[in-house]
């Protein structure tokens, strides 16, 4: 998978993931600067300041984003395909072949900057979980599993066996477990 292709699912799950309902203040987005500020993170041109309109659009994007990771255990393949096609289908898109230094063919796109933020978001997510589906299959893209987290990722271990989005769930987690094992055994 080319790097570009990397980048783009992996700003799919750092999107997602800009709400955590495991903190006490779970949105990370409050405002249109914050979503500025994580954007500039994320090669994405924005070209000016952002509305309030696009933000509650773009948060609302991320929500349904979330939604998807949320149901994909429990929603037939057509239904997530109608989502994420619906995502892909926000605004055209150029389409280029790309072959560079003898390897693989590339499939490159661009969106024009003219087309609004919400839209081209829209089809970047959507192309990033396509892309994400695609390599690594929907049982590999999880919702962690130490609840109240919430936070998504993709599961790249060798077994598919990862659970948490990372060692601070693992250990609450397990922490909890062993008390409460703990608990049992005294009664």
């Amino acid at each position: 998978m080319s790097h570009y292709n990397e980048q783009l699912i992996q700003f799919v799950v750092d999107f997602a993931n800009t709400y955590d309902p495991f903190l006490d203040e779970p949105e990370f987005l409050r405002t249109p600067a914050d979503l500025q500020e994580f954007l500039a993170k994320h090669p994405f041109e924005i070209s000016g300041p952002l509305t309030e309109t696009e933000f509650i659009r773009i948060c609302q994007l991320r929500d349904r984003l979330r939604d998807i990771f949320l149901r994909l255990e429990t929603s037939e393949p057509v239904e997530i395909q109608r989502v994420i096609n619906g995502l892909l289908e926000a605004t055209p898109v150029n389409l280029q072949a790309s072959l560079s230094g003898g390897g693989p063919i590339e499939i490159k796109y661009e969106i024009p900057t003219t087309v609004a933020l919400v839209e081209r978001l829209a089809v970047q997510t959507g192309l990033g979980l396509t892309l994400a589906l695609q390599q690594y299959g929907p049982e590999r893209l999880k919702v962690c599993a130490a609840a109240p987290c919430q936070e998504v990722f993709i599961d790249v271990s060798k077994n598919k066996s990862r659970r948490f989005c990372g060692e601070r769930c693992a250990n609450r987690y397990n922490v909890a477990h062993f008390r409460e094992r703990q608990r049992s055994d005294k009664d």
